[in-house]
């Protein structure tokens, strides 16, 4: 992004006074805050925190107090490690989860020594894989988080089957924007992969489940009046 210019900053202070700016500032920072709050209290976008190299456990610790004054007291990187190791068990494909009696009596590797032999594959224990990788150093900027997920998938199989979930990006956001809300529906080539008859059976889900407040299928007795609406539309039909 290119960076504004003296001239340009003058321009906007000449434009805008603090007087003017101090409210829509304090409005953008509670949304912000309103926003961090809700995400704070579910576990999928910490899980997706731990996922990220850029961040880890090592910048949640880093920031706790930050995050306890600014944004919520309740805030605790303890309860988050129990709550991601909670939802890691899902993902569990490991020889003791599943109750192999075939299980590698070798230690497991250290990351650094994968690197050195050419990346072996290591024993699939969930709980090292979270301890090891826990251990590594937060990535640069520059490094792409599929990607890195992708490149060590030898080594964290487990933890990489998990951040294949939580990070894993939507085939498209318009088309279920329009089903699952209340703004007009969008309907297009272009908003994604979901066909148009995909999207127009979703409409016709949301409008049963509007309807009918459930999505269970609800047995019509011939003295429903519905049964005789849709019999005539039926009959009707071409």
């Amino acid at each position: 992004m290119k960076q504004l210019s003296s001239s340009n900053i003058c321009q906007v202070q000449s434009t805008y006074n603090a007087h003017q700016l101090l409210p829509s500032a304090k409005q953008m920072l509670s949304m912000l805050k309103k926003y961090l709050v809700l995400a704070l209290q579910t576990t999928a976008p910490l899980c997706a925190m731990i996922h990220n190299p850029h961040i880890n456990m090592l910048y949640i610790e880093k920031n706790t107090e930050f995050i306890q004054k600014e944004i919520s007291s309740y805030f605790s990187p303890p309860a988050i490690l129990s709550d991601f190791k909670v939802d890691a068990q899902h993902y569990d494909r490991s020889p003791t989860c599943c109750g192999s009696n075939q299980l590698e009596k070798k230690k497991p590797q250290s990351s650094i020594l994968v690197d050195i032999f050419g990346g072996e594959q290591m024993v699939n224990n969930l709980t090292f894989e979270i301890q090891d990788y826990l251990r590594t150093s937060n990535e640069g900027p520059k490094t792409d988080v599929l990607n890195y997920w992708f490149s060590i998938i030898s080594i964290y199989p487990l933890l990489a089957a998990m951040a294949r979930c939580f990070l894993a990006i939507p085939a498209t956001s318009s088309p279920s924007e329009s089903v699952f809300s209340q703004c007009k529906t969008v309907v297009g080539p272009h908003h994604g992969r979901i066909s148009a008859e995909s999207i127009e059976n979703l409409l016709c889900l949301k409008e049963w489940y509007y309807s009918m407040g459930t999505l269970d299928p609800m047995p019509y007795n011939e003295n429903d009046q519905l049964y005789y609406i849709n019999e005539s539309l039926y009959l009707n039909s071409p």
